[in-house]
């Protein structure tokens, strides 16, 4: 953050923020699946995904793995940022059919005038 403002580089924050996002909501939607009530599991597992990925990162470090990226074109950038787009529209699209359901469907046999 403090690098993007001062290199006036503001998409710096916006490409590294997104998929970060994505990442935590997909990690509590699995913890909530596997909590046991008292809403801690999200923290542990959290950490465990953290701690599971920085082995991993030191693992790519000692194999030179960042030696693949040099196959990667721009088109696997793009194919990745429509991912991540389509996937917030999905998230959109949800909320805005159960909003609707829940403030716009009424049963009209309700609301009949009893003539």
């Amino acid at each position: 953050l403090l690098f993007s403002n001062f290199s006036w580089q503001l998409l710096v924050v916006i490409t590294t923020t997104i998929p970060v996002v994505i990442y935590t909501k997909i990690v509590y939607i699995i913890s909530q699946n596997w909590d046991d009530g008292d809403g801690s599991f999200f923290h542990t597992f959290y950490a465990m995904t953290g701690i599971s990925n920085a082995f991993f990162l030191i693992l790519y470090a000692f194999c030179s793995a960042s030696k693949i990226m040099a196959y990667c074109s721009r088109s696997t950038e793009e194919i990745l940022e429509l991912f991540i787009s389509v996937a917030f529209i999905v998230d959109s699209v949800k909320f805005l059919k159960s909003e609707f359901a829940t403030n716009y469907c009424f049963d009209t046999a309700d609301y009949a005038l009893n003539v």
